[in-house]
């Protein structure tokens, strides 16, 4: 409590939006949360589909599929290499390097 009380000014909000300006964004407005929400769905409707997933173990099997594939590329890849390399040792022995020469 002070000895002077001033009144507080009451302050007007000033808009200098045009109607248009204004309509347009209240229109961005509603079409965020509409899509807000259209977005909210997808989730949640991903989310179920993955814990059912999770829940009737088919994603173990995708992980254990996904394991056996990447151990087979592996040992292609290796022995494509191997391969790969005993052709070029046996070429490079039988025929001398006349590219160079």
């Amino acid at each position: 409590m002070g000895l002077f009380r001033k009144k507080k000014k009451v302050e007007e909000v000033v808009d200098s939006r045009t109607d248009i300006e204004k309509k347009c964004e209240d229109t961005g407005q509603e079409l965020g949360r509409k899509t807000g929400v259209m977005v909210q769905k997808g989730v949640d409707k991903l989310n179920s589909i993955k814990q059912n997933l999770e829940d009737n173990g088919t994603m173990d099997k995708v992980r254990n599929a996904q394991v056996k594939v990447d151990e087979t590329m592996d040992k292609v890849v290796d022995t494509v290499s191997k391969q790969v390399n005993k052709v070029v040792s046996k070429s490079g022995k039988s025929k001398p390097n006349e590219f160079y020469e």
